[in-house]
């Protein structure tokens, strides 16, 4: 299930992803950021959509992480969406993989001021050490 990656594969993702329009969670239904990690796990894993196997991993991957996004009843907040993301993909790629992608350090939001649409307190990352 692949694994080897080169320069094209880093290409390719950075590629894909800047197809990701903004407002996409609503418009979509599906977070930027979880479509990117999405996109990231389908490049490692070799996900066409004629390989039933990865296919279906990758789904499974996308899954599971819109299922940690969509926690909070809250608007956008790309920051949270994009730490919780990397939290969940961190867990899954021990599961997935074989290997644990690290995701260590302290979280502690700063631009809760510049958003005001923001949650405050009730965010899980307005004061998180991991």
């Amino acid at each position: 299930l692949g694994g080897n990656l080169s320069q094209k594969d880093i290409f390719t993702s950075i590629e894909r992803g800047k197809e990701i329009p903004g407002g996409v969670c609503a418009f979509w239904g599906g977070c930027g950021a979880v479509l990117g990690a999405g996109i990231g796990f389908g490049i490692i894993l070799d996900s066409t959509p004629l390989k039933p196997k990865q296919r279906q991993i990758v789904q499974k991957i996308v899954t599971e992480i819109s299922q940690e996004c969509i926690k909070f009843k809250a608007e956008r907040c790309c920051q949270r969406e994009c730490w919780s993301t990397l939290l969940k993909v961190s867990e899954l790629s021990e599961k997935y993989l074989n290997f644990k992608l690290p995701a260590n350090g302290q979280i502690l939001c700063k631009q809760m001021h510049k958003n005001k649409e923001c949650i405050k307190q009730a965010c899980p990352f307005a004061s998180l050490k991991i």
